[in-house]
């Protein structure tokens, strides 16, 4: 990610904005940062019900099918 890059453009802006938190009504990155933390710990809760399980490889995607056992589902963001 470059240096320049805009955290809220990766967000839905009206849900962000929709955030409250507080006397500080006009604090986009505030909302982002209370926003990213009720997602993140809303995800935590539905992983913790299910079996899910992650395994977090730090490859070349060129490298990452030997790593890979056949049924291992993988989804690769670029």
């Amino acid at each position: 990610m470059m240096d320049s890059a805009e955290p809220l453009g990766g967000w839905d802006f009206a849900e962000v904005l929709e955030t409250n938190i507080g006397n500080a009504a006009y604090d986009l990155y505030g909302k982002l940062f209370v926003h990213v933390g009720s997602l993140l710990l809303s995800f935590k809760h539905r992983v913790s019900m299910t079996g899910v399980n992650f395994v977090i490889h730090n490859l070349n995607a060129t490298e990452l099918p030997k790593a890979l056992t056949p049924t291992t589902f993988a989804s690769i963001e670029v």
